[in-house]
C-alpha cells in the first residue's frame, strides 16, 4: 500500500475515452514534445544542436509543438537526433475504435492538510463524463 504524506507532490496523467477505455498509439506521426529534463548529451549533428538550444531557449520545461519552429525541415532533422538519445518525450497520438474520442489530461497535484490541491492543470467539468 501506498501512503501519502502531507505536501506530497503528484504528477497525474489522465485518459479519457468514449469507447473501452484502452487507448493505444497511432500511426500519426508525433508533433509534440517535451524535454527529458534528467537527459544529457552531446549532439553530434549541427542541425540537432541548433534545434536542441532553440528548444532549450525557448520551452526549458514545458510542451511544444513542431509547427512552431520557423524551419520545419531542420526541426524534423534536430528532432530525429534528439529522440534517438532521449533528450526529448514525446507525447504520442492515441487513438481507440474508428468513431470514439480520446482525452488526455496532465495535472500536478499537491496533497495539503485537509485536501488535495491541483497546482496546474485546466479545470475539469466531471460532470461531462462518467
Amino acid at each position: 500500500p501506498q501512503e501519502f504524506a502531507v505536501h506530497d507532490v503528484f504528477a497525474l496523467d489522465v485518459f479519457v475515452s468514449s469507447g473501452e477505455g484502452k487507448p493505444k498509439e497511432s500511426d500519426l506521426r508525433c508533433t509534440v514534445y517535451k524535454r527529458a529534463l534528467d537527459r544529457s548529451y552531446n549532439l553530434k549533428i549541427k542541425q540537432s544542436r541548433q534545434f536542441f538550444n532553440d528548444v532549450l531557449d525557448r520551452y526549458p520545461s514545458f510542451c511544444f509543438s513542431l509547427n512552431s519552429f520557423e524551419d520545419p525541415i531542420a526541426a524534423r532533422i534536430g528532432i530525429k537526433e534528439c529522440l534517438e538519445h532521449e533528450l526529448l518525450v514525446p507525447f504520442p497520438v492515441l487513438v481507440e475504435k474508428p468513431g470514439t474520442l480520446v482525452a488526455q489530461f496532465k495535472f500536478t497535484v499537491m496533497i495539503t492538510k485537509g485536501k488535495t490541491t491541483a497546482l496546474t492543470g485546466i479545470p475539469l467539468d466531471e460532470s461531462q463524463f462518467k
